[in-house]
């Protein structure tokens, strides 16, 4: 009975051994995979970590961006004012230029037009009278008196056609000074380049950056 007890101690401290074994065994295993997963959830950590610092660094980047942005269209629009402000000083000094030249032009065109009104017409006239008066005296000269009655003739045809022709010329020069006349605004609104060019070709301003 002693060593049948003593078996069985034997026998149960091999199979605590056995268990103890296994146990310990086990609990490596477990321990290894706990450090495995420790270890997954370092790199997890790592890697979230890396990534938001991308996302703050990008974020920086774009906050950068934006404020650039934000300057350039300021200065755009500040640019844009500039040459707009520009742009209207230059058509505003363009169109006094043109009047003023187109102006200018037409008050000598009147002067002149004045003065062949008066004194030149007067002079063509008096010219055309002589020639006939000179005719006539150059006949009378002669040795064979004319006929008078086909000089007068003669004279009333000429004077006809003066007259005709200073009714003519004073028609003529109504007309062209009447369309010589200004109105208060004789220029139309000029909205381009091309137009501020063709206009200024029209009173014969060369070059719009200087004064012609």
């Amino acid at each position: 009975t002693a060593l049948l007890a003593e078996k069985d101690v034997c026998d149960e401290r091999a199979r605590l051994s056995a268990e103890i074994a296994r146990r310990t065994s086990a609990g490596e295993d477990a321990a290894k995979k706990i450090k495995g997963l420790e270890d997954k959830v370092d790199s997890l950590d790592t890697s979230v970590k890396r990534r938001n610092d991308r996302v703050k660094e990008l974020k920086s980047q774009l906050d950068d961006e934006r404020k650039e942005v934000a300057r350039l269209s300021k200065q755009l629009k500040s640019f844009e004012n500039t040459r707009n402000g520009a742009v209207e000083r230059a058509t505003a000094a363009a169109r006094r230029e043109l009047t003023n030249e187109f102006e200018d032009r037409v008050s000598r065109a009147r002067k002149i037009l004045e003065e062949m009104m008066g004194s030149a017409k007067e002079k063509i006239l008096n010219l055309a009278q002589a020639e006939t008066n000179s005719e006539f005296i150059e006949d009378m000269k002669s040795d064979k008196p004319p006929d008078m009655d086909a000089e007068l003739e003669g004279y009333l045809a000429v004077k006809k056609e003066l007259c005709e022709a200073y009714t003519d010329y004073d028609k003529l020069a109504a007309n062209l000074k009447k369309e010589l006349t200004l109105t208060a605004d004789p220029f139309v609104e000029i909205i381009s380049n091309e137009q501020l060019e063709l206009a200024a070709g029209m009173v014969g301003v060369r070059d719009q950056r200087a004064s012609n």
